[in-house]
């Protein structure tokens, strides 16, 4: 996830539902092997072992690593040393929260949260059966 930033915009999309089909494929795969081609467990967990290795040349093939090195830049750094924090004579201002603006700060948010809700609640009741599922509960 960290390198869609160097990707179009639709890679969060699939990524997304690539890791729900992964799910629902890797778990009805193992169940196609060890029940109709009566598979043992242990044999059809070794047979889906060239999914990670797939996985890695894909990794490789992208070039995603080429496409994070594409865009970094780097600097150097300074030779001035800065001043540390625990010597710092400068006087510290006490900082004085008040606990009802926290509240009410905290009460804003979840105000913000209300109309999200029609979203928020279908994703997650996806992700905790794809969860359940993968979990073989």
């Amino acid at each position: 996830l960290q390198l869609t930033s160097f990707y179009p915009k639709h890679t969060v999309s699939a990524w997304s539902s690539g890791t729900g089909a992964a799910g629902l494929l890797g778990a009805l795969s193992f169940a196609a092997l060890t029940e109709p081609l009566k598979v043992k467990p242990r044999t059809a967990i070794l047979i889906l072992l060239f999914i990670p290795v797939l996985q890695v040349f894909s990794y490789i093939m992208a070039g995603a690593s080429q496409a994070a090195a594409k865009h970094r830049e780097y600097q150097q750094i300074s030779d001035a040393t800065t001043a540390d924090p625990d010597t710092d004579t400068d006087t510290e201002e006490k900082i004085t929260v008040n606990k009802t603006t926290i509240l009410a700060k905290f009460m804003n948010k979840l105000q913000l949260v209300k109309p999200l809700l029609k979203y928020m609640t279908p994703l997650s009741l996806v992700y905790f059966a794809e969860y359940s599922i993968n979990q073989g509960l």
